[in-house]
């Protein structure tokens, strides 16, 4: 898991990783803890904290979890560990995600409930930021782990050069163009189709057409992360570290793959 460096071909690279080592040498110590928590299952969760309070891992984990549901990752197995699995991964290099702004408002209630703790908790997180700011939160955590954030969502400005309505017939054109569409539908029932399409390839990690992400950014909150060329060596031993506490004994199998 993601181990070593690529050779360096230029200054420019080798510049670039510098910086990035210098910024998270910040993070230091908090990859550690998020990854114990986010690896942590509910029950050890709770003993995280009956061990020591300043963990605040359930709290955490309320965000941590939400998260993961953000990202469309599948936690319901106990042997997947959700964002970090990608982190780790040798072969998956980015992460496109997509969501509405009503997916994302149960973390907004959270905030709200709990902000003060959360600020403490997070101190890497523009926590207060992300309440009305709903990819401020993905972009920090992605930061933190050593992942380039890029925005693909079609903001309001856009949106009056631009409307979806002129996307949606794009959209639809390029269907039928391809054959993902029959003709015979209706307006609504090939829009309907068409962006289900684009969810469905987004939720299973199928790649998408430049036509389908630029459609994509109209549909709600578009993100992509990426690894860098150059990865962060110390990122995976954080990690690593983190998934390893007396409270983890019983699940020394699975720890034995990190």
């Amino acid at each position: 898991a993601r181990q070593g460096l690529v050779e360096i071909e230029d200054f420019d690279e080798f510049y670039d990783l510098y910086i990035r080592d210098i910024k998270n040498e910040n993070f230091s110590g908090d990859i550690e803890e998020l990854s114990r928590i986010w690896f942590a299952n509910r029950e050890e969760r709770v003993l995280l904290d009956l061990k020591d309070d300043q963990y605040m891992a359930v709290l955490q984990s309320l965000i941590l979890d939400k998260v993961d549901e953000l990202l469309g990752m599948d936690t319901s197995d106990s042997n997947n560990h959700g964002f970090l699995d990608f982190v780790r991964s040798d072969y998956r290099t980015e992460l496109h995600v997509l969501y509405t702004n009503e997916q994302y408002r149960p973390i907004v209630k959270i905030i709200k409930d709990f902000e003060d703790r959360l600020r403490e908790a997070l101190p890497h997180v523009r926590v207060s930021e992300a309440k009305g700011k709903f990819e401020v939160l993905v972009e920090d955590i992605a930061n933190m782990f050593d992942l380039s954030f890029t925005s693909m969502t079609v903001q309001p400005e856009e949106k009056k050069i631009t409307p979806k309505k002129v996307s949606n017939a794009q959209i639809i054109s390029y269907y039928r163009n391809n054959g993902l569409l029959t003709g015979e539908e209706g307006p609504r029932s090939a829009l309907q189709k068409s962006e289900q399409n684009i969810e469905q390839k987004v939720r299973t990690k199928a790649p998408l057409s430049t036509e389908e992400q630029i459609h994509a950014g109209y549909m709600g909150h578009y993100v992509i992360l990426r690894k860098y060329k150059l990865i962060n060596k110390n990122l995976d031993l954080e990690i690593r570290e983190g998934c390893r506490h007396e409270i983890f004994e019983g699940r020394r199998s699975i720890l034995e793959e990190l």
